[in-house]
């Protein structure tokens, strides 16, 4: 399995660089680069973690997924090849609160200059304006983010039935994941996936030269999550997560 960056170096030797930790789990020749949150506040309760399978979506997208710590310094991470960056779910207050402010300027930076940002469940609570009513995002999406209500604990898994802009509605893995309010959202953010009660699941919009999209659902779900919780599994959804990333790369014109 091999771990070499571009310039020949090993991605294994690259650890605790002033409390950052990268590490790629691919050959990166010829490829964009997509840097994957793994820290603090990205799930771990689960054999298949949500950095792990941010990741492998990525990789089958075509992009060489680099996990990166929440004290990474820009001038580090931010390098040539690098053009997506991805938010996976867990938990966004504590991804936020882990994340160095210098970090969080430094991926607004990355996308108002043509990069990108993708954001599963908790990365999209996080790209907001505001979240949980309270708490403020980095901002990348005009709008709130609000905790979509279900009669269930928030933190319980659901199968729903998702409407998307482009294809049939899929069933797809949702858990404690954000609604967008249609109402705060500016006018140049706009939906592609719906809930079954037409509350916006995800949006995409432009960030100075760069691209956003988030949906507050998890189409990088695995078959051990829905085994997991019990669930009946409707099939892969990897394919929605991954026209989201290219989309934001700029690899897919259509809208997501």
């Amino acid at each position: 399995m091999s771990t070499v960056s571009p310039n020949g170096v090993s991605r294994n030797v690259l650890a605790l660089m002033g409390g950052i930790f990268l590490f790629s789990r691919f050959a990166s020749a010829g490829l964009q680069t997509a840097l994957v949150y793994n820290g603090p506040g990205s799930c771990t309760d689960s054999a298949d973690t949500c950095a792990f399978l941010a990741s492998e979506v990525a990789n089958r997208a075509g992009f060489n997924p680099v996990y990166v710590g929440p004290q990474s310094e820009s001038d580090t991470v931010f390098t040539s090849d690098v053009s997506v960056w991805i938010q996976p779910g867990g938990v966004s207050s504590q991804a936020g609160k882990a994340m160095s402010l210098e970090l969080r300027d430094a991926i607004l930076r990355f996308v108002a200059r043509g990069g990108a940002y993708v954001g599963f469940c908790a990365g999209a609570f996080m790209a907001a304006d505001k979240f949980y009513s309270d708490e403020y995002g980095l901002g990348l999406i005009q709008g709130d983010a609000i905790l979509y209500p279900t009669e269930d604990r928030e933190d319980k898994a659901h199968v729903f039935d998702v409407g998307f802009s482009h294809g049939p509605n899929r069933g797809v893995y949702w858990q404690g994941g954000p609604y967008f309010a249609e109402e705060s959202l500016a006018p140049d953010v706009k939906p592609f996936a719906w809930y079954p009660d037409h509350k916006i699941a995800g949006v995409f919009a432009r960030y100075g030269l760069g691209r956003v999209v988030v949906i507050g659902a998890h189409p990088e779900a695995s078959a051990i999550w829905f085994k997991e919780e019990h669930l009946p599994n409707p099939g892969d959804t990897w394919p929605i997560a991954m026209r989201m990333i290219r989309w934001a790369a700029g690899n897919e014109e259509e809208n997501p």
